[in-house]
């Protein structure tokens, strides 16, 4: 295999990108099927609020037992809760949590935030478009047993379950 056949490049707005259940998107900019299972790098965008007397969106607080995830803010700011840590993130900050540790996101802003996300290794970025086709199957109302059992394939335990 030539060097050049692992070569990954995704130019500012590729990638596949697949609906996230803040209302934002995920768009996959490197799957472990590309990277040997290495890591998978997904760029996220949470919308604000529409109001300010709305929630704030972000990714409830969620943990993977057999993966890390780091992310780099890119344009916005989240608040980030790692473990018992609640971090103010504006654009240009780094995060890591380590596999099994609880983590959550949340748009704070007035503007849309966009983040990289790095998991490693590679695997549980396959559960948000499983998550997305099964949603969208349902017209939006996808039977919650098998949210819980696709969250439970990927090793993906939820706070609030």
């Amino acid at each position: 295999m030539d060097v050049g056949d692992r070569v990954i490049v995704r130019l500012p707005g590729e990638g596949v990108c697949v609906p996230h259940p803040n209302g934002g998107t995920a768009t996959y900019k490197a799957s472990g099927t590309e990277t040997n299972g290495a890591f998978g790098l997904l760029e996220f965008t949470v919308p604000a609020a529409a109001a300010a007397d709305e929630p704030r969106l972000g990714g409830r607080a969620h943990r993977h037992e057999g993966a890390d995830e780091a992310w780099y803010i890119l344009e916005g700011e989240l608040i980030v809760t790692i473990g018992e840590r609640t971090i103010h993130a504006p654009a240009g900050t780094f995060l890591f949590a380590p596999r099994g540790v609880l983590h959550a996101t949340i748009n704070p802003g007035a503007q849309p935030a966009r983040y990289l996300a790095w998991i490693t290794p590679s695997g549980i970025e396959g559960y948000l478009a499983e998550r997305a086709a099964l949603i969208d199957a349902a017209d939006g109302d996808p039977d919650p047993a098998r949210l819980d059992a696709l969250s439970i394939a990927y090793g993906i335990g939820f706070a609030d379950e």
